[in-house]
């Protein structure tokens, strides 16, 4: 009998376990029903978390990929485009003469001195100073923006600025975009710092701070003058800062920050006077108004004239260039402008500006304001028919981070998954969108690279400036003494030569009759021309679309007097070029 009964006690304890497991069970189910649920993290939020803990290491990445986009686009030669060359002339006038550059870029001339003076006319350290300036351009953005805006927002903005084939064409050239560009952002930097600390602040505690900070405030000075010298539509960068205090009612900082550029820029314009003798007026506001700079004689634009050259300007610049920079048009050619686009879009930023001043988002109220004032500048300045596309690129990586960062903003502030999806997708798709561009530009600079590499110093040119580089070269060598040559790109042929000095730029038309012609080229020293089939679109040949600046004067010599020009030598079968004698008597 006992033995029976301890095994029926042995077989009932499963069962009370069984029982109490059965009863616990149910308790943590129930437990469980009665606790929230985690939230659920969007997509968007999570991309933003894990840039930014690893914010490091994607911009390193985004880093590399600039250096690879970069040495793949990189020109290693004169480009024919604007003076591309007169970046190596003009610091060497600065240092050999002392002639201080007053025109345009200043700033950027003076910098570009010490690669002058340390290895003089040669073409590959300035090309390697402007690559290393888009790359420092980069670093500025994500230093000053890494903490201030959400990160895939930063580094949506970053990979364009890496990897857009526009911005890498100029971060190989000798002119200014990619050297402005970075001192933009550090000019960002100051202003935002500025902002940060005074936002809040009463004007007391204002005041104080500029007699404890007095060395700061005198190097954020300098520098904001050194900026409006780098570019002349920096001019109204501090300006544009001042505006936006007061549009925060603070008009007192305004009328400070104002008041401190407008003190060290006359401190500045003093140095110059004094040590160079120069003036810092430019002469290209004295063209301002003209209808054409190239002909003078049609005269200024009136109110209704400006009014239109703005809209044309407005018009092409949004819905031509910037488009084609994104990638949403063909590259390498001009369109038909889209109004209602360039509408829709200043509609969009005037909007989410306002919107951005209402909600103290501070970064993109600045920045949409910045964008605004610099971009009408360009619109109001630029003669329509010039088409400097290179004065949009510089605000591109600006343009698309506001545009990203508002977007961004108006999600986080509607929380929807809808609108958090759409905006997701933008930021995603776009940088991806404007690498469309990124392979042909590739391919198209293979000869270059291939050049370049075999150290063929005419190889990475197109025909017609192989021939102008020959001719240029010829003439230094069998032109005797004394000899002045007048051709269309002067500093090209004074780069081309290893910096003879006999080239002088003859850059208009001319309409004059053959007398009034040989009477200027006699003023000016001229004794030869140089006439070259350079292109029009320097792309492509074309047959009979090539620059005629010069032939307009050989044209007026030949119908005054056919004897007074002499054809010496001749260089190219294609696109040739032709060195004339001129007889004076």
């Amino acid at each position: 009998m006992g033995k029976k009964k301890r095994l029926k006690k042995l077989a009932a304890t499963p069962a009370k376990e069984k029982a109490k497991q059965s009863v616990a069970a149910k308790k943590t189910k129930y437990s469980s029903k009665s606790q929230p649920k985690a939230p659920i993290v969007h997509p968007l939020d999570r991309l933003d978390q894990w840039l930014s803990k690893h914010r490091l290491k994607a911009f390193i990445g985004i880093f590399i990929a600039f250096l690879i986009t970069g040495i793949g686009l990189f020109d290693a030669y004169i480009m024919p485009i604007a003076d591309d060359a007169t970046y190596i002339t003009q610091p060497l006038r600065l240092i050999e003469e002392g002639v201080y550059p007053s025109y345009t870029s200043v700033f950027y001339t003076v910098v570009m001195a010490i690669p002058a003076a340390l290895f003089g006319v040669s073409i590959l350290p300035f090309k390697a100073m402007s690559f290393i300036f888009g790359g420092l351009g980069l670093w500025l953005t994500y230093v000053f923006f890494k903490d201030r805006i959400s990160a895939t927002v930063l580094f949506a903005t970053l990979f364009i600025y890496a990897t857009n084939f526009e911005i890498q064409y100029y971060n190989s050239a000798l002119m200014s975009e990619s050297f402005f560009m970075a001192f933009q952002m550090l000019f960002f930097g100051l202003s935002l710092a500025i902002i940060d600390r005074y936002k809040d602040s009463d004007l007391q505690n204002f005041k104080s701070d500029i007699l404890q900070k007095l060395p700061y405030w005198s190097l954020v000075g300098i520098l904001f003058v050194l900026f409006s010298v780098t570019k002349n539509m920096a001019l109204v960068c501090a300006v544009i800062l001042s505006l936006f205090f007061a549009l925060k009612g603070k008009f007192k900082i305004a009328g400070y920050i104002t008041g401190l550029f407008v003190f060290w820029r006359i401190i500045y314009s003093a140095f110059v006077r004094i040590v160079f003798g120069g003036t810092t007026v430019t002469s290209q506001f004295d063209t301002l108004f003209l209808k054409n700079m190239y002909d003078p004689s049609q005269g200024n634009e009136d109110v209704l004239g400006m009014i239109i050259r703005y809209w044309q300007n407005f018009n092409y610049y949004l819905s031509d260039v910037l488009l084609r920079y994104l990638g949403f048009r063909e590259d390498g050619m001009m369109h038909d402008p889209l109004p209602i686009f360039s509408v829709l879009f200043a509609v969009f930023c005037v909007f989410f500006i306002y919107r951005s001043f209402i909600k103290k988002d501070n970064v993109y109220a600045f920045t949409g304001l910045y964008l605004m004032g610099l971009l009408s500048v360009v619109f109001i300045s630029l003669q329509f028919h010039w088409k400097q596309e290179r004065q949009l690129i510089i605000f591109l990586p600006l343009i698309v981070l506001f545009v990203f960062g508002v977007l961004h903003q108006f999600a986080q502030s509607t929380n929807k998954s809808a609108i958090k999806w759409g905006v997701l997708l933008v930021l995603v798709s776009l940088p991806v969108i404007q690498l469309r561009h990124l392979p042909d530009r590739w391919e198209r600079n293979e000869f270059k690279r291939e050049a370049f590499l075999a150290n063929d110093p005419i190889g990475g040119y197109t025909m017609d400036w192989q021939n102008y580089y020959r001719m240029s070269v010829w003439a230094a060598e069998n032109l005797p003494q004394g000899s002045i040559v007048g051709v269309r790109k002067a500093a090209s042929s004074f780069v081309f030569t290893g910096g003879v000095d006999m080239f002088l730029r003859v850059g208009k038309s001319t309409r004059e009759p053959g007398n009034i012609v040989l009477d200027e080229l006699s003023q000016r020293g001229i004794t030869h021309l140089m006439a070259c089939n350079l292109r029009l679109n320097p792309a492509v040949a074309v047959e009979g679309q090539i620059i005629t600046t010069l032939y307009t004067y050989l044209q007026a010599l030949y119908n005054y007097r056919s004897d007074s020009i002499t054809p010496l030598h001749r260089i190219g079968e294609t696109e040739p070029c032709t060195l004339y004698q001129i007889n004076f008597e």
